[in-house]
């Protein structure tokens, strides 16, 4: 079998942060050994017509293109992003209406929606998301997960006492004013890491640290420091206000990490109960998780056998390859939820 991944271009300029192109190189990952999957260069000249699928990754702004595509090769499927924290009838309510924004160019989806044989989403919060606002028939509809980025996963270790955070820090979607507020409130370690945007953007982070000796800002690190930092800290915190995944977090799970995680969206799926879920727009329910975490053990090892279980890379690449060659051979085959 042979797929082409085609990542929406935003992705060129975002780059390495940028969580659905590092979903899709994830997910071609997954699939050695199962298949061949071409990262497509629009540079370059390509045979369509050779790919058993051509899965693309991401944004709706070009989607446009689908129907020429559909010409050159019928069997096209859709990873979308949908990390709206909307209620469905708000979102349903907005397709209906063709409302267009970033995250929800609803009157797009409607249009090239049909196109696609197959919608591979990460969680069943996205696909209840797109049943209801989108009317996608369930057929097409299929969860396949993100897994962990760790290839050789070790026992739970000693771990210091702090609470890990590393996103793009400057997004107000990751919360961590809130988090800082919950550190200063309740007096534990934090560690910071990750893209602090512009200069404006990193002296208002530094700004609401204001001088706290518990709070470190790192700042963007390297992969290596950043493993480090997860097989050290006793809790990892993403507290987001929206998520999709938060393949940060299972990575921190599974190096034994007790998780902080918002209760908001589909990341809570991924954790078997383990984890410790707050309302992201509540400073005291973070700061009391993170202190009951770092107190307790009770999730690990637990979270980590979980994760192994479930969200290893093979697993992963078995679970996509089946859903591919099951869309190719019966578009109507029901999957089952992870």
């Amino acid at each position: 079998m042979k797929i082409a991944y085609i990542i929406y271009p935003e992705a060129i300029v975002i780059n390495h942060a940028n969580g659905i192109r590092n979903q899709a190189i994830q997910w071609a990952d997954c699939l050695k050994g199962f298949c061949s999957v071409d990262l497509i260069n629009p540079w370059t000249e390509i045979k369509w017509e050779d790919y058993d699928i051509v899965h693309l990754f991401g944004g709706n702004q070009w989607l446009g293109f689908v129907p020429d595509l559909l010409r050159k090769n019928p069997n096209i499927v859709f990873s979308p992003i949908l990390d709206s924290i909307e209620s469905k009838f708000k979102l349903k309510l907005q397709a209906k209406c063709g409302f267009k924004g970033y995250h929800h160019a609803q009157n797009v989806y409607k249009s090239y929606i049909k196109n696609f044989k197959a919608l591979l989403v990460r969680s069943n919060y996205e696909r209840e998301y797109f049943s209801y606002c989108f009317r996608v028939e369930s057929y097409k509809l299929h969860i396949v997960p993100i897994s962990y980025e760790f290839r050789d996963i070790e026992p739970v270790c000693e771990k210091d006492d702090f609470c890990f955070h590393m996103s793009t820090l400057y997004q107000e979607r990751k919360n961590v004013s809130r988090l800082i507020q919950a550190a200063k409130k309740y007096n534990f370690r934090l560690v910071l890491a990750g893209n602090t945007g512009t200069k404006e953007q990193h002296t208002k982070i530094l700004q609401s640290i204001d001088g706290y000796d518990n709070i470190q800002c790192l700042g963007f690190i390297s992969n290596e420091y950043a493993n480090t930092l997860y097989m050290k800290a006793k809790v990892f915190a993403l507290p987001s206000i929206n998520e999709g995944v938060g393949i940060v977090a299972l990575n921190a799970g599974v190096a034994g990490d007790n998780i902080v995680l918002t209760q908001v969206g589909g990341p809570k799926e991924y954790f078997g109960g383990y984890a410790y879920l707050v309302n992201p727009y509540s400073i005291d329910q973070i700061g009391q998780a993170i202190k009951t975490a770092l107190s307790d053990n009770h999730s690990q090892p637990n979270l980590q056998q979980h994760l192994t279980e479930n969200y290893s890379q093979e697993v992963v690449g078995k679970k996509l390859f089946k859903c591919y060659q099951s869309i190719l051979i019966n578009n109507q085959i029901k999957y089952d939820n992870f």
